[in-house]
């Protein structure tokens, strides 16, 4: 059984004319996925989050999200015990001032656009394994989201012509969910590699990173 994680950073809107604080869109969509091939690699992983938190002195309940700012250490040491996990990280990324495909992407709404995308990065992320489960970060939307990424992931695994079967899709509290919050700072820190120009922590999971830009 594989176990994938998903959370997204930026939005999927295409109001570029505007300021984010304006109401207008990121230029970047960062769609990330967490990828372990086992229980047992799922839940080291778990457990290496846990021990992240007691060695940075950290509350029990901290929530790890990229943008809760680490120290600088402690951001090279989360990143050099990421790159030691039994995982694979999946992530898309939609530059929607340099994509060729952003006149048919931008016609899209945002769920639909989210599906669509989410779809294409399960479909990457499942081509080797018989079954799996999906867990997407809970939120006001997330259950019209898992309807539509349900529906769009069985399309992709069929037109992929996948061996594959997808037991479960379901929101979590990404609060009570470890590998929730491990997929929030993968998305962080690739859209924080394109923003701010810096890969000098990208290059310490770069091995374990399938990337695609859009």
């Amino acid at each position: 059984m594989h176990y994938l994680f998903f959370d997204a950073t930026g939005d999927p809107g295409f109001k570029l004319k505007k300021t984010v604080r304006g109401g207008g869109s990121t230029p970047y969509y960062v769609q990330g996925i967490v990828s372990f091939e086992s229980k047992d690699a799922k839940e080291l992983a778990e457990s290496k989050i846990k021990e992240l938190r007691s060695r940075f002195k950290l509350p029990s309940n901290f929530e790890f999200k990229y943008h809760r700012r680490l120290s600088n250490p402690s951001k090279q040491s989360f990143w050099a015990e990421v790159a030691k996990l039994d995982a694979r990280f999946f992530v898309t990324v939609l530059d929607k001032i340099n994509s060729t495909q952003v006149k048919n992407l931008s016609a899209l709404n945002g769920n639909d656009l989210t599906s669509r995308l989410v779809a294409q990065l399960v479909g990457e992320a499942v081509q080797n394994c018989k079954e799996f489960v999906f867990t997407v970060d809970e939120h006001e939307q997330a259950k019209v989201v898992v309807q539509h990424i349900r529906s769009e992931v069985s399309a992709e695994i069929r037109r992929r012509c996948l061996n594959t079967k997808c037991n479960k899709i379901s929101a979590r509290d990404s609060k009570k969910e470890d590998c929730l919050q491990l997929a929030d700072m993968i998305a962080g820190l690739v859209m924080d590699s394109y923003e701010v120009k810096d890969k000098n922590l990208y290059k310490l999971i770069e091995k374990k990173m399938s990337l695609k830009e859009l």
